[in-house]
């Protein structure tokens, strides 16, 4: 966490290297409240906007990916380093977020290199949708 800090202007804190380790242990999409719930529980005293102000940073440091979502609420991620293959279908309704691990696009990163030039590093697709969940509780 300090390499990461160097060139930025923060400095590394305790509740900053808590994040982190936070954010390392966490499985999955996670907001920066569910962060802040997990390090409270914890009776780690850390205040809502240094979660906000670190997870802008490992975003920034491409540790974290910050999915768009349609409400205001960020959804993170670890990277991997790759975009490639990466999509997801996140609910309009209850904000719920699921990987899909199918890449049925290389058609078109191909069609994109062979006629554009361009090379492709990555790509993110997410489908807006209703989960079933969701879908039950709108038809009763």
């Amino acid at each position: 966490m300090k390499d990461l800090l160097n060139d930025s202007k923060m400095r590394w804190t305790s509740q900053r290297q808590s994040i982190y380790e936070e954010v390392l242990r966490v499985k999955g999409h996670f907001t920066a409240e569910e962060i802040y719930n997990a390090l409270i529980t914890k009776n780690l005293k850390v205040g809502l906007s240094t979660v906000y102000r670190t997870l802008q940073l490992l975003v920034d440091k491409k540790v974290l990916t910050q999915l768009p979502t349609d409400d205001d609420t960020a959804l993170y991620e670890c990277t991997d380093g790759s975009l490639h293959g990466h999509h997801h279908v996140h609910c309009i309704k209850c904000g719920k977020t699921i990987e899909l691990h199918i890449d049925k696009l290389d058609e078109i990163e191909n069609h994109i290199k062979t006629n554009h030039g361009f090379d492709i590093l990555g790509h993110t697709v997410i489908f807006n949708g209703i989960c079933p969940t969701c879908k039950k509780k709108q038809s009763k």
